[in-house]
Parts: C-alpha cells; sequence; structure tokens
C-alpha cells in the first residue's frame, strides 16, 4: 500500500513581496489543486499549510524539511511547491475566513 506523502516547500509571499517558504508533512497533497480545473484549492491549501512552520530563508527552509525527512522519511521526499510563489498567503487566510463568516 502506497504511503502517499511527502515533506513539502510551499512557496507564497508576504504582504511587501519577500518570500516566505511553509515546511509540512502531509498526504495527499494534490488536494491543493482542483482535480477537475487544476486550478487553486486554496481551502485545502491553507488547511495544509496554515499552521506549518514559515522561514523567510529558502535555505533554512530547506535545512527543516531535510531534518523532518531524516526523522520521519516520506515516500516522495521533498518536494519544493513554488505555483503559489506570487500568492500573498495571509490576504489568503483573511478571505477565505471572511468567506466563512459571511456564508454562516
Amino acid at each position: 500500500m502506497s504511503a502517499d506523502n511527502g515533506t513539502y516547500v510551499l512557496v507564497t509571499c508576504d504582504e511587501e513581496g519577500y518570500s516566505e517558504f511553509r515546511v509540512i508533512q502531509a498526504h495527499a497533497i494534490e488536494n491543493i489543486y482542483d482535480s477537475k480545473t487544476g486550478k487553486p484549492n486554496l481551502p485545502v491549501l491553507i488547511e495544509y499549510f496554515g499552521k506549518a512552520k514559515v522561514f523567510l530563508d529558502q535555505e533554512k527552509a530547506m535545512c527543516y524539511a531535510n531534518t523532518l525527512e531524516d526523522e520521519l522519511g516520506t515516500e516522495h521526499g521533498i518536494c519544493f511547491i513554488p505555483d503559489f510563489a506570487m500568492y500573498i498567503f495571509s490576504e489568503i487566510e483573511e478571505r477565505l475566513n471572511g468567506q466563512a463568516i459571511n456564508n454562516r
């Protein structure tokens, strides 16, 4: 049976345009994309990476990812996700939180 897990480094940016690197270990990372359209599935992105350890330095993020990988090991190893590099993570969170409030 496949573990379908990996250590993932998500690249986003902050409000000033500086890169942020979020590191997690997760299963089924493909869920951060809509399976029909291939577009970002932002609620899942926030669910996976919302509590991730955040680094402002790529080298430090990769060191942490290596540490996680060495300790726990995964099927897919370390995967770098640059697709969201132009997204401001905090704005996604705020927008989704606003939608949740408005939908009550």
